[in-house]
């Protein structure tokens, strides 16, 4: 057999190594892109104890520097970090660049959904998405979930936390069982097979995961079917699950408020002048609420009777 002339050798090995050199150069570019689109994610890979995620609109300035004035700062000096959470998808790029500068005056504290459209029909979306961000640039124990008109009392929240430790799998919240299927209307489930009621979840004002409940949610978004509402979504996705549900009325947060108690740990509906004056009472009286007051009565789940039989308003001792 002819012998290669060593010109020839000399070329094909020098063919090789740039080859290999050249993949691996792509290889590095591609990671230092990857950790420069991460940079972006203030607190890469951070640790804290508890995680609060707040589903905020393009139009929710102004619930926005409530809550940063008030009850997040409950948070502070303890082991609690926060973004709000904004889909900005189709939005003029005069309203993004607000959300940025809004964004940069409070220490990078929102998250733009830049693939999502911020509307109705995209909250399950939205929260697969959360959870998703939430799962890669955060280690944390526990993942509250709350709507910008939501009012948290994060300092109790943190010191309830301990009790839960045991439980990797806590679904935690104000849970509904009952509910009827929305069949007309924004929130209308047409696809919806399940079941003549909702499986039941915990209502979406707030409610707290475990890591490892998020974990799994984030692993498997793309598995999950998408219902309207954000909060059914989630209990049908964690349905089949080993969880450890803990109903609590301290959380009000159905589609109303039942009123102001000074036991409440998250509050619905609130506008922003709401969220002011309990923070003034907070500070100067030490309670949440100015006066306490009942508008509609709460509810102990009875886990021991099927779903429909739930959750029966008959003791108004309940806050």
């Amino acid at each position: 057999m002819p012998r290669l002339p060593r010109c020839y050798v000399r070329a094909t090995f020098w063919i090789i190594i740039g080859i290999i050199l050249d993949w691996r150069l792509c290889s590095i570019r591609d990671t230092h892109d990857q950790a420069s689109a991460n940079s972006d994610h203030e607190g890469w890979v951070s640790r804290t104890t508890l995680f609060v995620a707040v589903l905020s609109s393009p139009g929710g300035a102004e619930l926005r520097t409530a809550a940063r004035n008030t009850w997040l700062r409950l948070g502070a000096g303890k082991p609690v970090a926060h973004r709000f959470f904004v889909g900005t998808k189709g939005l003029p790029g005069t309203q993004i660049q607000s959300l940025e500068q809004e964004s940069r005056n409070h220490n990078d504290d929102i998250v733009l959904l830049r693939n999502h459209e911020d509307s109705y029909d995209t909250l399950a979306a939205k929260m697969l998405a959360i959870f998703d961000w939430t799962a890669t640039v955060y280690k944390f124990d526990f993942f509250l979930k709350l709507d910008d008109d939501s009012l948290a009392r994060v300092d109790s929240i943190c010191l309830e936390l301990d009790k839960f430790a045991k439980f990797p799998n806590l679904y935690w919240g104000f849970f509904a069982g009952n509910a009827p299927v929305f069949r007309t209307g924004k929130w209308a489930e047409k696809d919806w097979f399940l079941s003549d009621r909702y499986l039941p979840y915990a209502r979406g004002g707030g409610y707290v995961l475990s890591y490892t409940l998020v974990l799994y949610l984030s692993a498997n978004s793309h598995h999950l079917q998408h219902y309207k509402s954000e909060d059914v979504a989630v209990g049908v996705w964690l349905s089949g699950l080993k969880v450890k549900r803990v109903h609590d009325p301290r959380f009000d947060t159905e589609y109303r408020s039942r009123g102001c108690s000074n036991s409440y740990l998250v509050t619905h509906k609130q506008t922003a002048r709401m969220m002011f004056d309990k923070h003034k009472s907070l500070k100067e009286n030490g309670v949440l609420c100015p006066s306490q007051v009942r508008w509609r009565r709460s509810y102990v789940y009875n886990w021991k009777v099927p779903p429909s039989q739930c959750c029966v308003r008959n003791d108004s001792r309940i806050p």
